[in-house]
């Protein structure tokens, strides 16, 4: 890699000086001539190009998240810094303050506004009042009239102010009166630490932008040796890095031996990778690194596979997660929301082809006195199960909810006036993208979480001969009527899993599921009836109905994954 260092120009401009001589000799208009302005001009030269090595270093896969940060073996490469780390090109900004120490004195100037080719300016310019060669000493950022014996960067140096202001550049030289150009080369004494960070498959995430990225590790404080060497010191701390352009990031950093590791930021959730092996970070160079985040359709939390019981989880980006019971702490303190409980590991041969096949979770939450529909006659085009046997085994509640939402018979299309519990169960709580999101479950599904969670028997024989309600012709259907099938029971059970979260993320996680009162399903009877659970604190059962899609019910949703 090639570097540029940056060279300065202080040129003697000519100035009158107001003096009156009856008779100039020779040596009269030598002392005449002193006391001119020091002028700088802020052009730059480029030296000789110098050749700089690169380096390698291996970065290696977090170990809490498996599969979110693949870092691969990526070179590390020294390159040439920008005279202002806000831009790659090595040429003044503008406006830019710096110190000059010439004769044991101190003097600030001021580049040009163009920031390339303007003369430097002071409102206090160095004046010669020697004609012997002088070692001028100049730094940026500025110190005004005093020696800089101290620098520190930034902890944040998100700002362009502050990542500016973190860079340190000192260079020294002879300036000659005799001469009408003199320049003093000036290097970088930080070094810059680059991160490019790319995200894989970003459409599995709600919100896939790099909002930031934490360089850790690094000293910030430094002493500035007499040749403007930045030796560090005090404690390692976090600094903030500059946001270059989408995805990269870069941080000037002291001149040290750190072991390094970056906290990204990709859509509110930060994932923290395992230490970068210790090595050396020299001034004036560049250090660059790629950073691989791969989104997937679940990563696991405590374990790798889905089990009943398990809980899906989302991070704040949108990415899913399968977490385990005894993760959930690790999951509260990554900032992972709980959306469900796993109640089946496997999945519809319907949902398998819409590309959900990890299984179905039971929604933390749910929506209270839903009507199924606004009107109670409506053929609404869904599969009739007119039979209790034929409900039991029917699980595409997903299929039926897009009926519903894609259909919209009802005046006005699906809307929370005519298909409320549809609508209710669709909208409770926001979802992963690489799921079907919360629907109305089915019969099969709703029967599926009062067996694997509720500890029920498996009820798909009944006991009794369905009987007719009134003069409606619905008919009612009663589970085993063994003691452990007993609606407080199964409800009880359910709870255990919903404590849990409880337990770690306090009672608004979620909402308790209740001892009594009847549970919509998306499954329809006929044209005038949908099938629900009734869950009754005096019953030794179960009740199954087929009740009008016009009564207020309880909405519990699940989601598929």
């Amino acid at each position: 890699m090639n570097m540029k260092t940056k060279q300065f120009n202080f040129g003697m401009l000519i100035a009158l000086v107001a003096m009156a001589f009856s008779a100039c000799s020779s040596s009269d208009e030598l002392i005449a001539e002193k006391g001119k302005a020091l002028s700088l001009d802020a052009s730059i030269l480029q030296a000789q190009p110098m050749e700089i090595s690169t380096r390698g270093i291996s970065i290696s896969s977090d170990t809490v998240f498996a599969g979110v940060m693949h870092y691969k073996e990526v070179e590390m490469s020294t390159s040439e810094i920008s005279r202002a780390p806000l831009d790659d090109t090595p040429t003044w900004i503008g406006g830019e303050a710096i110190t000059v120490k010439v004769d044991g004195k101190y003097f600030q100037y001021t580049i040009g506004s163009d920031g390339s080719s303007s003369t430097m300016t002071s409102v206090s310019p160095y004046y010669f009042t020697s004609l012997n060669n002088l070692t001028a000493n100049v730094w940026y950022p500025s110190s005004g009239a005093a020696n800089k014996t101290t620098h520190e960067v930034n902890n944040n140096q998100s700002s362009d102010a502050n990542f500016k202001n973190s860079d340190f550049m000192y260079g020294s030289g002879t300036v000659s009166h005799a001469n009408t150009s003199n320049s003093i080369s000036m290097a970088h004494k930080i070094a810059k630490v680059r991160v490019t960070v790319n995200v894989v498959n970003p459409s599995y995430l709600n919100n896939s932008t790099v909002n930031s990225v934490v360089l850790s590790g690094t000293k910030r404080s430094s002493s500035v040796g007499s040749n403007g060497a930045l030796t560090a010191s005090g404690s390692a701390s976090d600094i903030t890095m500059h946001k270059k352009s989408q995805g990269v990031f870069e941080a000037c950093i002291i001149p040290q031996t750190a072991t390094l590791t970056f906290k990204v930021n990709v859509g509110g959730t930060t994932y923290t990778s395992t230490a970068v092996a210790s090595r050396a970070y020299a001034g004036n160079n560049i250090y660059t690194a790629t950073i691989k985040i791969t989104a997937t359709k679940a990563l696991y939390l405590g374990g790798s596979s889905v089990a009943i019981g398990d809980y899906y989880c989302m991070a704040k980006n949108g990415q899913a997660f399968v977490v385990k019971k005894a993760s959930l702490s690790t999951a509260k303190t990554k900032d992972l929301t709980p959306l469900g409980v796993v109640f089946a590991n496997t999945t519809s041969t319907k949902d398998q082809s819409n590309g959900w096949s990890l299984g179905y979770a039971m929604c933390v939450k749910q929506v209270d006195s839903k009507k199924w529909s606004s009107k109670e006659e409506n053929d609404e085009v869904l599969p009739n199960m007119d039979t209790y046997e034929k409900a039991c085994d029917y699980m595409d509640g997903y299929t039926d909810f897009m009926s519903i939402k894609n259909s919209a018979k009802i005046s006005g299309g699906y809307t929370s006036d005519n298909y409320p519990a549809f609508y209710h169960a669709n909208a409770i709580m926001t979802a992963p993208k690489t799921s079907s999101g919360f629907y109305l479950p089915s019969f099969g599904q709703f029967r599926m979480i009062c067996m694997k969670l509720g500890g029920a028997p498996n009820f798909v024989k009944t006991d009794e001969t369905p009987t007719n309600i009134g003069s409606t012709g619905y008919m009612t259907i009663v589970s085993n009527i063994t003691e452990k099938s007993t609606a407080p029971i199964i409800a009880d059970s359910i709870n255990t899993y919903l404590s849990s979260i409880s337990n770690v993320y306090g009672a608004s996680a979620i909402v308790t599921f209740p001892q009594t009162g009847t549970r919509w399903t998306s499954t329809e009877m006929d044209n005038r009836g949908a099938w629900d659970f009734d869950f009754c604190i005096g019953c030794k059962i179960l009740h199954v109905y087929g009740y009008p899609k016009t009564a207020g019910k309880i909405v519990r949703p699940v989601i598929a994954f």
